[in-house]
């Protein structure tokens, strides 16, 4: 963590304005990627000078005198703190608004989570590597909503998510998500411990909020079974368990499992806030029939649809959680975005979606 007593040394002793901004340039750059910008205030007079951003420096708030010390030192890049922010880098060029649609009709069990990841359309399916291991999920991948990276030190940022469904009866809600590793081949048909150790996080390293489910890739058999999981949490603490948890027999295929209240993901041991990797599973019986994928992923986004056959977006840059980041991981990409959808009904439905984005 930043010191405030060396952000406000830095500000009193360094006489130049010039020089106070490398310096608390350096201090940025020395951070690990903790994702937030961090507020920087003048400890003399209370004013806001910018902001300091992880791995990235010191950004002063337009307008700021400091600005015109600072914006030299560095190409026009790194963070955006105000909507005159947005508005410049979209008009430099620095946006990408991918549409994304499902052309087959999936769902039709009501009040249940599925996935769009192995739905046909643009993008298409995900084919993601078996267990153990999977395969780590970028931008790049096959079946991620097609976003650009963002160029040098600057960072992506979503601004808005929009969605139209043909029938409110087939999807009421679409949670969308950033798809951090994926996992095959996870047989419903056996009662072995199966080995998955899960590929190394690379966005949302520490696990913290990174949350797993299974989905449905070969219908699930008619035989009653429970399923345990093991994995390790957001402290690096391993042999962490589920616990036993129902199955859903008969479940067909882009159903995530297991069902727990209304939540599209597994609950996990009490007091864990998020999983690092996943090392084994387990069914209590043999299903009959089954296999499904483990998915590690950080949920950014949800939106009701409202009504059939009409747009709905939601606008980040002004809701009460601010301007969304989408960070590089350690390879270098932004996340494999895709969606969630909660069914409101019966019906089987198609689905459309826009993405708009800016980066700076």
């Amino acid at each position: 963590m930043v010191s405030d007593q060396a952000v406000r040394k830095t500000i009193l002793d360094v006489v130049s304005p010039r020089q106070t901004c490398q310096k608390l340039d350096e201090i940025g750059r020395a951070l690990p990627n903790m994702g937030k910008p961090i507020p920087v205030v003048h400890p003399a007079t209370g004013r806001k000078m910018g902001y300091i951003i992880p791995k990235v420096g010191f950004r002063p708030l337009w307008g700021h005198p400091y600005w015109s010390k600072i914006k030299d030192l560095d190409p026009w890049d790194g963070t955006i703190t105000n909507y005159d922010g947005i508005i410049n880098s979209r008009g430099a060029g620095k946006s990408d608004d991918p549409i994304f649609v499902k052309t087959t009709a999936f769902g039709g069990v009501s009040g249940v989570w599925y996935s769009a990841f192995r739905i046909a359309g643009l993008p298409p399916t995900i084919s993601p590597a078996n267990i153990p291991g999977g395969s780590v999920m970028n931008r790049a991948s096959a079946g991620a909503i097609p976003l650009q990276n963002p160029t040098n030190t600057d960072i992506k940022y979503l601004l808005t998510l929009g969605v139209s469904v043909p029938s409110i009866s087939g999807f009421s809600a679409i949670l969308l998500v950033d798809l951090l590793v994926a996992a095959a081949n996870i047989n419903a048909n056996s009662t072995s411990a199966q080995t998955v150790n899960t590929a190394a996080l690379t966005r949302y390293t520490s696990g913290e909020g990174v949350m797993m489910i299974l989905c449905v890739t070969t219908a699930l058999g008619a035989t009653a079974s429970n399923v345990t999981i093991s994995y390790t949490n957001q402290a690096g603490t391993s042999g962490r368990s589920t616990g036993a948890i129902a199955m859903t027999a008969s479940a067909a295929v882009n159903r995530l499992q297991p069902v727990v209240a209304l939540a599209p993901f597994i609950p996990l041991q009490a007091g864990d806030t998020g999983v690092r990797s996943v090392e084994t599973i387990t069914f209590s019986a043999a299903m009959g029939a089954g296999v499904l994928d483990i998915y590690l992923f950080k949920p950014l986004v949800i939106i009701p649809t409202i009504a059939a056959n009409t747009f709905v977006e939601r606008d980040s840059t002004v809701q009460i959680d601010g301007l969304l980041q989408l960070p590089k991981g350690s390879d270098g990409q932004i996340g494999c975005l895709g969606c969630f959808p909660l069914t409101g009904g019966t019906t089987t439905t198609t689905l459309l979606g826009l993405l708009r984005t800016c980066a700076g």
